[in-house]
Order: C-alpha cells, then structure tokens, then sequence
C-alpha cells in the first residue's frame, strides 16, 4: 500500500478533517483509523480497510521481510598491483547485497542479489540513491535550512549520481 506524491493534499485534507472532527491537536494513529473506518465512502478508505485481515497479514509479512533483506551488505574489494612495486592497494565498496529494481516492482520481481560488475545494477542502485536523497530533503531540507545549513551539496550529490543516465539519454 503506496500513498504518491500526487495525492499529498489530498492526504494533507484527510488528515485536517481527522484533526478538525476529533478536536485534536496531534495525530495518534489508533484515533485516526477509529475515526476513518465507518466512513467508507472516502477514497482513502480502502487502502485502510479495503484488505481483509488476512490480506493484511500478508502485506505485513511481505513488509518484514522487505526491512530484514534491506539492511543486508557486501563489500566489494579491487586489488591493485603494481608490476615494479611491492606494495598492493586494495579498495573496498559496500553495497546492499540485495537490490530490488523499481521497474520491475508491480510485477513482483522481488530483489536481486547485488552485482558490483552489472553496469545496469550500479545505475539503478545510483537512481535508488538519488531518489532517497531527494526525498531526504523534502522531508528535511527546511529543517536544515532553518538551522542555516546549506543542503545544495545533497542536491548536487543525487543529481551528480544521475549524471551519466541524463548523458546517456541526450
């Protein structure tokens, strides 16, 4: 159950009326789905209570497993030797050890095991990257900047990891 961003006001007018009706002042989450399941004609309603628990259940379970595969890590070592030197430099990159690519999402693929060499998983995790980023700062961003920090170097970070994709479809 995904909310886009489009519906943000309609979600912001759900909300105010939840405020408004039960003369609230903050939002508990218990209150609010009391308040909104006899009203089965909002169009929020279902993506609340349109599932039977059962159903829900399952989203749930999906959910979990979603969080424990997510925080999964590898770490990928290049060695570098140079022929007329003793020394070895070796870098190391982590990475998720799962990714699950956002195209393929609505068809249930499920998650990929994470190929450091896959030119195409390194720029769907980029594009994932830049995506969290930006919403890093739509949530944030005015937070930071009420304390006077300047948040242009996130921007330029996620729009830096999209560079190659933008050359590429120029």
């Amino acid at each position: 159950m995904g909310f886009s961003q489009k519906h943000q006001k309609a979600k912001q007018d759900l909300v105010d009326r939840f405020l408004n009706d039960t003369k609230e002042n903050s939002f508990q989450i218990a209150e609010f789905l009391t308040w909104l399941k006899p009203q089965k004609k909002d169009p929020f309603w279902d993506a609340f209570f349109g599932a039977t628990d059962k159903e829900m259940a399952e989203q749930h379970r999906h959910d979990l497993v979603r969080k424990f595969v997510s925080g999964l890590r590898i770490v990928v070592a290049a060695h570098t030797i140079k022929k007329d030197a003793t020394s070895v430099r070796i870098s190391a990159q982590e990475y998720p050890a799962m990714i699950s690519p956002v195209a393929t999402r609505h068809l249930g693929a499920g998650y990929s095991t994470f190929d450091a060499t896959d030119a195409g998983m390194q720029a769907e995790l980029r594009r994932q990257g830049a995506q969290a980023l930006r919403s890093w700062l739509a949530r944030y961003g005015g937070a930071a900047a009420a304390r006077g920090v300047d948040t242009a170097p996130i921007l330029a970070i996620a729009e830096a990891l999209l560079h190659e994709e933008t050359e590429a479809a120029a």
